[in-house]
């Protein structure tokens, strides 16, 4: 045992002194933070007030008199089906090659007049259209019939 005593400052045999550099990750972050705030401002979040199919345990209740569901089509047509006490189905051809939704809501409303008590409605779309498509039917549908359930045409 040597005679000298340490310091606090004063180092063991065999440790080295070194520096951590994080320049490089402190300049990955600025690119991506820069990256995310632009890109946001492009980005335009909105949500919807549906159900999906299959999701959660719904209350025991009297069933509607009546079903309704909606269902698109790749060719832009909507069918628009009663089922229930009564049975009906009405077809909403494509207006200059898009929905229409004028139509739609039409007969929604209709069909509400008939039956007030019916508060839901399914909408049920191919997988291969697009999002905001099935979002502008839903909508339409949601000026009528305040619960709407959202599934796939099977």
């Amino acid at each position: 045992m040597s005679g000298r005593r340490r310091g606090p400052h004063q180092r063991r045999e065999g440790e080295q002194d070194f520096e951590l550099n994080i320049a490089s990750v402190i300049d990955c972050f600025t690119v991506l933070i820069t990256y995310l705030l632009v890109s946001a401002s492009f980005i335009s979040i909105s949500a919807l007030d549906i159900d999906v199919t299959g999701v959660g345990d719904a209350p025991h209740t009297e069933p509607p008199p009546v079903s309704i569901a909606v269902e698109l089509d790749m060719k832009h047509v909507l069918h628009v089906k009663l089922t229930g006490k009564e049975k009906d189905e009405w077809v909403v051809e494509a207006k200059d090659g898009t929905w229409d939704l004028d139509s739609l809501g039409a007969k929604l409303e209709a069909i509400k007049e008939k039956w007030p008590v019916v508060e839901a409605a399914f909408v049920a779309a191919d997988d291969d259209l697009e999002y905001r498509e099935v979002v502008k039917v839903v909508e339409t549908t949601k000026r009528t019939h305040k619960n709407v359930t959202l599934g796939d045409r099977t």
